[in-house]
């Protein structure tokens, strides 16, 4: 029976990352518990009231490494999110100077066409006054 359980419980750990044993402990507990239910129960006619999976201690290097993923980790989710803090930035860089282009040229068309316009005032000023 003893070696019927181990079983179980390894073969159920393959199915989890070293990191989720620290992420999702309840979850884990909860898989190898049903796995050994089924399979002790099958396998032994015995019954699986409770199951508890311990915490563990690990040498100081691993859990320095693993810390250190973490760590990483964060690094890059906060280089991302600053990767796409400055991309609005820039687009909105990109689009104030398209709109200050596009003001420019208005200003300019409309400048023209005032000149335009003054011209052909002065034009039929002079007109009236050279056909009365």
């Amino acid at each position: 029976m003893i070696r019927t359980i181990i079983d179980v419980i390894s073969d159920t750990a393959t199915n989890f990352t070293s990191n989720d044993f620290f992420q999702n402990r309840t979850m884990i507990q909860k898989q190898m518990k049903k796995d050994l239910q089924a399979r002790v129960v099958n396998d032994t006619w015995h019954e699986i009231k409770f199951f508890q999976l311990r915490s563990l201690s690990l040498p100081d290097q691993f859990e320095y490494e693993i810390q250190n993923t973490e760590v990483k980790g964060q690094d890059i989710l906060k280089a991302e999110n600053e990767k796409k803090r400055e991309q609005v930035k820039f687009d909105t860089n990109v689009e104030i100077a398209r709109l200050a282009v596009n003001s420019t040229l208005e200003k300019s068309y409309g400048e023209a066409n005032r000149t335009v316009y003054e011209a052909k005032a002065v034009e039929s000023t002079i007109k009236d006054v050279v056909t009365k």
